[in-house]
């Protein structure tokens, strides 16, 4: 019983649902771009992606409400030596495997066109899912900071609130009739970065998990995420009819909405799905899966390229039935890659 109470199990549950959205999203990548907008498989792609884009915000929010607890004291030499070392370590190996993959098969099919000058720019931006680990390594190291601001509760929420505040009107300020670019133009002269990007959700993450809210506002935020799923659809839908084109504006992780989904998520889990009692085995199970979550992170694109090579897509068959199919195939082809290479002796664990 003591290890089901140490355990936070609702954290692993959630990791491993937000790990499948990420899959997922990469599986919809693809086509959601290159199909006519519309086409019915377009929109039931739009409606997957528009009902999980709080999977990288969940995350964020997760680490930040266990690495930002007072009592876990992190000094700067376990900061840079564990947490972002980590992150480069598998930044550098990882690239390198993704450079390798894309030169081979560029050669194959005739489409290769960088000199080695190309090729290094391409390993040091890195893959497109490793956006990821260059934001994780900016947040890892703003960490000294916030320990300070979330010591006071009141700062705290100042803190959000500029979060907030500078969010929305960065995103939705542009859109304001007849005065937009002026707001635009006094942002950018403002410049104010302190408190906003994903930083914000990190301090959130922590802030929903240490304090209590009241019933109304947590069954409200409840109700406001939920609403927002199929707004988030439509506004998607409506903004790519006019621009011709697939624009995700509303769904990106910053945008207020969100936000608010991704608070909503996460506080279900820390505030509900916490008091279940999980059995011995569901914690084991979990538990391993989140050991295993940042290396099937790493590997899932390579293996959604390889299942693609197949000829097999989200819109192979129905979208409906091919889309989860897919994700739970590339999320299982990657875990099992992961579970091998943690097997290699010295290096395994160090690269996933």
């Amino acid at each position: 019983m003591s290890t089901i109470k140490k355990r936070e199990t609702e954290l692993d549950v959630l990791r491993l649902m937000a790990t499948l959205a990420v899959v997922l999203t990469h599986v919809c990548g693809g086509p959601i771009k290159t199909l006519s907008i519309l086409d019915i498989d377009w929109q039931i792609l739009n409606c997957f992606r528009s009902a999980i884009t709080w999977d990288v915000p969940v995350f964020v929010m997760i680490s930040g409400g266990m690495l930002l607890n007072p009592r876990k004291e992190i000094p700067l030499k376990v900061l840079y030596g564990k947490y972002i070392k980590r992150l480069v370590i598998a930044f550098a190996f990882w690239s390198a495997i993704f450079q390798v993959y894309y030169t081979v098969y560029g050669i194959y099919t005739n489409s290769f066109a960088l000199n080695w000058k190309g090729v290094l720019s391409q390993y040091l931006i890195g893959p497109y899912p490793f956006w990821y680990l260059f934001m994780f390594a900016g947040v890892y190291a703003t960490i000294p900071f916030l320990k300070k601001i979330i010591t006071d509760k009141k700062l705290t929420e100042y803190f959000l609130l500029l979060f907030f505040a500078f969010q929305i009107m960065m995103c939705y300020g542009q859109a304001l009739p007849g005065i937009g670019n002026t707001v635009t133009s006094v942002l950018n002269n403002i410049d104010f970065t302190f408190a906003i990007g994903f930083v914000g959700y990190f301090v959130l993450g922590y802030y929903l998990k240490a304090y209590d809210i009241s019933k109304k506002a947590e069954y409200a935020l409840y109700a406001l995420g939920v609403i927002l799923v199929p707004l988030c659809c439509y506004v998607t839908t409506k903004q790519s009819v006019m621009n011709m084109e697939y624009t995700e504006t509303f769904s990106k992780y910053l945008m207020p909405n969100i936000i608010i989904e991704s608070s909503a998520i996460y506080t279900f889990f820390v505030k509900r799905v916490s008091k279940i009692k999980f059995s011995e085995k569901s914690v084991k199970m979990f538990s391993k899966l989140t050991e295993y979550g940042f290396g099937v992170y790493l590997v899932h694109a390579l293996i959604n390229e390889f299942v693609g090579l197949t000829g097999w897509t989200a819109v192979t068959i129905s979208p409906f039935v091919s889309v989860p199919l897919l994700t739970a195939v590339v999320y299982l082809l990657s875990l099992l890659v992961t579970v091998v290479i943690r097997k290699i002796p010295f290096i395994g664990k160090n690269i996933t």
